[in-house]
């Protein structure tokens, strides 16, 4: 028996198959594209990212009455690494850059010795004993962990606390200020202002036994 002609593709057919390589080409080229440009993005984000939040004026008149304070601490390999990652010698590291920007901007530099680090608990617990006990020296406290660095050092806390709070008096304002990043709230930068509220949250932090 004589094969059958195969029947030839029609024109719709071949059309159908440009449009599909099309599609596949056109978003692979713009990802290329934006391959090409992603120094310049990521340059340009890193740029506005410096300028904190909107708001926060360009000049701002700092009010000589107001007290804030970097605090930081690290337990320095004292407690015991119990299966955690060392933070031995990063405080030693970091403080000559916290030292720097707390000098030439006029804030007060607190950092804690190893030694006031509370060995019942994990070294992060600390953080709520330190600000309890320099709370009601400031009127803010601004609290960084040991391991990290200050990258632009012409940005006032100030500046940052205006760019959330608004055009407020700090006085009457929030009294916990911070952020939140992919893993949750970040506890390792934030603000806490000086007042009765401030007392009972770190004190029911503390206290709290689920906590423990």
């Amino acid at each position: 028996m004589a094969e059958r002609p195969r029947p030839r593709r029609s024109a719709d057919h071949r059309h159908r198959l440009r449009l599909r390589r099309l599609l596949v080409l056109l978003p692979l080229a713009l990802l290329l594209a934006l391959l090409s440009q992603l120094p310049a993005l990521l340059r340009r984000a890193n740029s506005l990212g410096r300028r904190c939040l909107p708001g926060a004026p360009d000049r701002l008149v700092r009010d000589p009455r107001l007290s804030l304070a970097i605090v930081t601490l690290a337990d320095d390999g004292v407690s015991g690494s119990r299966g955690r990652r060392s933070f031995r010698g990063v405080l030693a590291a970091t403080a000559r850059n916290k030292r720097a920007y707390a000098a030439a901007q006029g804030y007060h530099l607190v950092a804690l010795p190893a030694s006031a680090v509370d060995s019942s608990r994990p070294p992060s617990w600390s953080k709520v004993l330190a600000l309890r006990v320099h709370l009601r020296r400031h009127h803010w406290l601004f609290w960084n962990d040991a391991d990290t660095l200050v990258t632009n050092p012409e940005i006032l806390l100030e500046r940052i606390l205006f760019s959330v709070i608004g055009p407020s008096d700090f006085d009457d304002s929030p009294d916990l200020v911070l952020t939140e990043d992919f893993g949750g709230v970040n506890a390792g930068v934030f603000f806490i202002r000086r007042s009765k509220w401030s007392e009972r949250f770190l004190d029911t932090v503390w206290f709290h036994k689920k906590w423990r």
